[in-house]
């Protein structure tokens, strides 16, 4: 008698390439070549006898999976999860002193673990919580203003910058630059919050506050010894259409103020005389019900100087 013996070639199981996640991530796992599955770990996995089951490690961990097929032949393959380590990036706004009627540039800087250096590029968005009695942000350095919001004595923007590669455990990634008001307010604190890298890095972020104070011999001081020429508006921006506009001047001779719309057009002007270069302020309440909502200049000029802000309306 005779037998007939048939052997069948094993599958082949291909359990794809190798994966790198950042910790509490999910793997997507993926086998091929076979018709049934078994994966180990099984702990692991959400299905460990499926094709594409996702796994949940929390440190780098071996994959093996079993592929049947039809014939009950089997083969196996592997595949390695790695697990990056969680670095934590420090993202802080530098402590400062400013003096009333005059501009700042305020460095925002990136701290980064000497072990995670060289970095490549990023692109980095968070938020910036401000005295808006204090301070009026104009711009930025480098970088972008993406959004805004709040009201009342906090205003808030959002910030996107992209650093070259980073070589160095501090970069300074932008510089807030803006004006000191002429406020009652002395001191205030910078708050970042909601920061986010957009680049797939396993890195977390921690925000560093700071804070913004006036410089002790200003305090008790005529501020306009200081500055000949200077111009605050508040609230900023408005909401019900008054604002009360302060100009402080030690200045003789003529003296402006004009306000023009986002078309570079003169919507309202005030001029007056002064005949003594005493330091004075003057106070007016400004009425901009009968303009439209947006942003516009508001310019003071005395003495061949001139000082500019920006003003919003928001209703």
């Amino acid at each position: 008698d005779t037998v007939d013996v048939t052997v069948f070639e094993p599958p082949i199981v291909d359990a794809g390439e190798d994966l790198t996640i950042c910790p509490g991530e999910r793997a997507q796992l993926s086998a091929a070549g076979a018709s049934s599955y078994e994966w180990s770990p099984p702990g692991l996995l959400d299905d460990p006898t499926g094709p594409t089951p996702q796994a949940t490690p929390e440190t780098s961990t071996l994959f093996i999976v079993r592929g049947s097929d039809a014939e009950g032949c089997t083969a196996v393959d592997s595949v390695w999860v790695r697990v990056r380590d969680n670095l934590a990036l420090g993202l802080r706004a530098t402590d400062a002193l400013g003096v009333p009627g005059t501009d700042f540039s305020l460095p925002i800087t990136l701290e980064v673990p000497a072990a995670a250096l060289p970095l490549p590029a990023l692109t980095l968005r968070f938020s910036l919580r401000y005295p808006a009695n204090l301070l009026q942000i104009e711009g930025l350095s480098e970088g972008r203003i993406i959004g805004q919001g709040g009201g009342g004595d906090q205003h808030s923007i959002v910030i996107e910058v992209t650093s070259a590669s980073i070589n160095s455990t501090t970069t300074t990634l932008t510089r807030l630059e803006g004006f000191v008001l002429l406020s009652a307010q002395r001191s205030g604190t910078l708050e970042l919050f909601d920061a986010t890298l957009s680049e797939d890095a396993c890195f977390s972020i921690i925000e560093h506050d700071a804070s913004f104070g006036i410089h002790d011999f200003c305090v008790g001081y005529d501020l306009a010894l200081f500055t000949p020429l200077a111009i605050a508006v508040d609230p900023n921006p408005l909401t019900d259409g008054i604002a009360r506009l302060r100009l402080r001047s030690s200045a003789p001779g003529p003296h402006r103020l004009a306000l023009f719309d986002s078309f570079g057009r003169m919507v309202w002007t005030r001029q007056w005389q002064r005949d003594t270069n005493d330091a004075t302020e003057v106070e007016m309440l400004f009425d901009a019900k009968q303009l439209s909502d947006g942003v516009y200049l508001l310019q003071a000029s005395a003495g061949g100087q001139s000082q500019t802000v920006t003003m919003s309306l928001l209703r």
